[in-house]
C-alpha cells in the first residue's frame, strides 16, 4: 500500500479515524492532547473537517452526481456558497492564513484541501461539471477565498492532483451514474 501523505504511515481502514492516527504518530499538523487548549483546538479541527464535509461537500456532490439540469446545478451551487457562508466561514474568522490562526497547514486543512482544491479545477469552463456561479461567488467571500488562495499556494497540496486524470475519473463516473439510471 502507497502512504499519500509523508506524515503518516499507511492505514488499511477507510474510516475517518485521522486524530487516532495523529496520536499513534504525532506530527505537527495536531496537537498532542496534553492541554485543554490543545484538547479544544483538536475539537475545532474535528468541527471544521465535520462542517465542511456535511454542509459543503454533500451539496457539491449532489451537483456532481444528483442534480439533471442546469437550473438544479446552479440551485445547488447557490445552497453550497450558502453553506460557505453561514457554516465555513464563521469557522474561518482567525484563520492567518490557516485554521485556527496557525501559520502552517493544520489537520483542517489535510482533511479538506483535497475538496477545495476539486472544487476549483472542476468548476473551470473546459469541464463545466460546476456552474460558473460557484466559483465566482466563493471568490468575492473574503475570508473563504484568503484561506483558499494560502491552501492552493502550497505545494503539498496541489503537486500530486493530476487534474487530467480526476477530470476523467469523474467524467466516467458520471457516466456510470447516467447508465445506470437510464436501465431503471
Amino acid at each position: 500500500m502507497v502512504c499519500s501523505s509523508p506524515c503518516l504511515p499507511p492505514f488499511p481502514d477507510r474510516t475517518n479515524n485521522t486524530p487516532q492516527k495523529a496520536d499513534a504518530y504525532p506530527f505537527a499538523l495536531l496537537p498532542a492532547p496534553t492541554t485543554p487548549e490543545a484538547a479544544l483546538q483538536r475539537a475545532r479541527v474535528s468541527i471544521f473537517v465535520d462542517t465542511f464535509v456535511s454542509k459543503v461537500g454533500s451539496v457539491l456532490q449532489g451537483i456532481l452526481i444528483q442534480a439533471k439540469t442546469d437550473e438544479e446545478k446552479e440551485a445547488k451551487a447557490n445552497a453550497a456558497i450558502a453553506a460557505v457562508k453561514k457554516e465555513i466561514v464563521p469557522l474561518l474568522a482567525d484563520a492567518a492564513p490557516f485554521f485556527g490562526g496557525s501559520k502552517e497547514l493544520t489537520l483542517a486543512e489535510v482533511n479538506t484541501a483535497s475538496f477545495v482544491l476539486r472544487i476549483y479545477i472542476l468548476s473551470k469552463e473546459e469541464y463545466g461539471f460546476f456552474p460558473p456561479v460557484l466559483v465566482a461567488e466563493l471568490k468575492k467571500i473574503e475570508v473563504w477565498q484568503r484561506w483558499v488562495d494560502a491552501v492552493l499556494a502550497k505545494e503539498s497540496v496541489t503537486s500530486i492532483f493530476m487534474e487530467e486524470a480526476h477530470v476523467q475519473r469523474w467524467r466516467e463516473k458520471i457516466a456510470s451514474l447516467k447508465a445506470a439510471e437510464e436501465k431503471k
